[in-house]
């Protein structure tokens, strides 16, 4: 006796499909891989054009790549835009090309971040906009306020290779300790628990590298020993409006990509941050803020502590 479907595609003379599998979404950027029919996995990463067509060039350290990013005339718009935001600081250029070269080339976690302070108007959004997100892809990378890290729905974490964390100022937010802890563990985790909307909350592994903005001098706090944090010297002045040309910036892409695939990847530059006067700094105004707290307490000076405190 024929079942329903046999009839209905009898009737119209078809012959019935072989059985379609079911497959769970997924997403690994290091999977070559779209459909996965053995493990029944659909990878939603989408590589860049950048990331497909990568031309092959001679091999060089992240500090001769900096130097050639700068000094190309192939690459000198965007090298001038990251000179810049850098603060000028060659080997500050160089850390940056051997963490992003990490993140183009082998598509995982970096394991520390970058923390870009300046004035307004310094190139960072721009840095961004026109280079990084094109370079990766807009599929792969978020832009995100400080509070969207203290809300309880996090599937941005689940699906993208960078994010930055714009306008980033926790010395006085209601819930600084939270987003502390937070922080530290997006950088460094290599899993993350999953919450979205209407679904259950599950453990995925975390491709995110962080790169953190800010006005203002010194928006986060650094506890003694912290090895998650670049830290270039903070940018007093603001870009040149004429150097912000988001048509040049495309047009060098395919030349920076290329810059990238060539750079050997230093893990002690990746792992290790640098050590520059900001940085240094930054921990010296988190030790003096915790050592000033611990007097006034030990002094009794409960209205001084009170103004410390978060409102």
């Amino acid at each position: 006796q024929l079942s329903q479907v046999e009839m209905f595609f009898a009737q119209y003379g078809m012959t019935i499909p072989g059985v379609i599998p079911t497959c769970e979404p997924a997403y690994d950027p290091t999977a070559n891989k779209v459909l996965d029919v053995d493990n029944r996995l659909l990878n939603r990463f989408i590589p860049s054009d950048y990331m497909r067509g990568a031309l092959v060039a001679p091999l060089q350290s992240p500090r001769a790549a900096g130097l050639q990013l700068v000094q190309d005339e192939a690459t000198s718009w965007i090298g001038r835009l990251i000179n810049h935001v850098m603060s000028g600081d060659a080997e500050c250029v160089a850390y940056f090309m051997n963490w992003v070269a990490h993140i183009f080339q082998n598509r995982t976690k970096a394991n520390t971040a970058w923390l870009l302070t300046g004035t307004q108007g310094t190139g960072k959004s721009a840095l961004f906009q026109y280079v990084l997100t094109p370079l990766l892809g807009d599929t792969n990378t978020r832009l995100i306020e400080l509070d969207t890290l203290n809300e309880k729905f996090n599937a941005f974490q689940e699906s993208s290779l960078l994010v930055m964390v714009d306008e980033v100022d926790i010395r006085n937010h209601p819930a600084k300790l939270q987003l502390k802890h937070r922080i530290k563990g997006m950088i460094t985790n290599a899993k993350i628990s999953v919450r979205s909307m209407q679904r259950d909350s599950r453990d995925a592994r975390s491709w995110n590298s962080f790169i953190f903005t800010s006005n203002e001098m010194f928006p986060l706090e650094l506890e003694d020993g912290d090895r998650r944090f670049h830290i270039p010297a903070y940018q007093t002045q603001k870009i040149n409006p004429q150097w912000v040309d988001p048509d040049m910036f495309l047009k060098e892409l395919r030349a920076f990509a290329t810059l990238l695939g060539s750079v050997v990847i230093d893990e002690k530059m990746l792992n290790f941050p640098i050590m520059t006067e900001q940085r240094s700094n930054t921990l010296d105004m988190t030790q003096h803020s915790s050592h000033q707290l611990n007097n006034w307490t030990r002094d009794g000076e409960l209205f001084k502590v009170a103004s410390f405190l978060p409102p």
